[in-house]
């Protein structure tokens, strides 16, 4: 995992998906944040992603196929991302996905433009699996903005 420190705080993710913040200088722990997902290992977390607007800080990670905002300061969801601070990232692919070994999982930091939150993610390459897409979601609501489709679907340049 890769931590990324701003203005004198240290984010990073646990082996077990535990969201933390520290402080860079002593080490100390300011908080931890545990998310609420299946007790199925997913996998491991390579790091974290920052925004603000003001007052407004928020830690963007991912844990399985879910990806979570947090108050940067205090270490609880941001209620007004997704559905009260996630969005499932298996949702909205076109298709069904509920297979255990079908679905989308996040390893890697989000990117985050502007008012962007961009992700990827790993998928499985057998028949079925979810598409590999890039999506961006709005940093503030987690809604989808728009969406790459890796593979060029019917009426887009390159089909």
């Amino acid at each position: 995992m890769n931590p990324l420190i701003v203005k004198g705080v240290l984010y990073g993710v646990s082996p077990s998906l535990r969201l933390f913040a520290l402080d860079a200088s002593t080490g100390a722990e300011l908080w931890s944040f545990t998310p609420d997902t299946p007790s199925k290992s997913w996998t491991s977390s390579r790091g974290v992603a920052y925004w603000a607007d003001g007052d407004d800080e928020r830690i963007v990670f991912g844990a399985g196929p879910y990806l979570h905002a947090i108050d940067a300061t205090t270490g609880m969801p941001k209620t007004d991302f997704g559905d009260d601070g996630v969005v499932d990232l298996r949702e909205g692919l076109g298709r069904d996905i509920s297979g255990d070994m079908l679905g989308v999982v996040v390893t890697t930091p989000a990117t985050v433009f502007e008012d962007l939150v961009i992700i990827g993610g790993r998928v499985n390459e057998a028949d079925g699996a979810a598409p590999g897409y890039v999506r961006a979601f709005d940093v503030r609501t987690g809604e989808l903005r728009w969406m790459f489709h890796t593979i060029p679907q019917p009426g887009e340049v390159g089909y």
